[in-house]
């Protein structure tokens, strides 16, 4: 009688690529980042997680894939209390747009600001830089934005009069003229 020890499965090599999952258009939750620096994450009141404890210069990197290149908007679920600087959208050393965090009372008291963007299609990283403080952030969340022009109206010349004379005797038109 012959016993065998079985073989473990291999252990799965790990990937030195990070995976994204963040689709654009749309939502990210700001705590899934794939780096950061100098912030924290804590329960949310509106759920999940949200990101905390910021000071300028903090930042965080997300992995994306960006369905389509195009004008974006780009909105930003924020809390602060006595903020301080903007938040910051960038590609690589690039500011694509930036918005002003209001005080909106309590870490935990949110509303949604945004700016309006031009992204590249395809995977790429983008990260949220705080030039300063104070401000939670809950997720970040892209649209495409219409780039359908406002119709406008075209002015009638200057100085120009119009006349209409018809030679209408009442009975017939007058062709004769």
């Amino acid at each position: 009688n012959t016993s065998s020890t079985p073989t473990p499965p291999p252990i799965p090599t790990p990937t030195t690529e990070p995976i994204s999952d963040n689709t654009i258009p749309g939502k990210i939750e700001a705590e899934d980042y794939t780096a950061m620096y100098g912030i924290d994450t804590e329960g949310c009141s509106e759920g999940t997680l949200n990101v905390g404890w910021t000071n300028a210069g903090d930042w965080m990197d997300y992995n994306v894939n960006v369905q389509s290149a195009g004008q974006y908007t780009v909105e930003f679920r924020v809390a602060a209390q006595d903020p301080t600087g903007t938040l910051e959208l960038r590609k690589g050393g690039t500011v694509l747009g930036s918005v002003i965090p209001p005080n909106t009372g309590g870490w935990q008291a949110w509303t949604t600001v945004s700016t309006t963007v031009n992204l590249s299609q395809g995977q790429q990283t983008l990260r949220v830089y705080l030039t300063g403080g104070n401000v939670n952030i809950n997720w970040i969340n892209f649209t495409t934005s219409s780039s359908t022009p406002t119709p406008t109206s075209t002015p009638a010349p200057t100085g120009w009069t119009l006349v209409w004379s018809d030679e209408f005797d009442g009975t017939s038109l007058d062709t004769g003229k």
